[in-house]
């Protein structure tokens, strides 16, 4: 139980960090490439190993909403079926 707890939270909060990236992305798409400097440099570079530049576009933006709502919403109710 505790486990699925840790997992349900884990979820919640990755989810959380994407939904809000991808509508600062949607919103002010200039202020994204500020954000992404240096705090978040190895995030930035692992993102780019997979997807390339895509990082700056509006719909690398609509993805992360789509997968944070996914997170968020999605994945706590099928760990909680089981």
């Amino acid at each position: 139980m505790a486990g699925q707890r840790l997992i349900t939270s884990a979820s919640r909060t990755a989810g959380l960090a994407l939904l809000a990236d991808g509508v600062v992305g949607l919103a002010v798409p200039g202020q994204r490439a500020k954000d992404w400097a240096a705090p978040r440099a190895l995030w930035r570079r692992s993102v780019r190993r997979v997807v390339g530049e895509a990082t700056g576009t509006r719909g690398f933006a609509v993805a992360e909403v789509a997968v944070g709502l996914a997170l968020v919403a999605v994945v706590p109710r099928l760990l909680t079926r089981r």
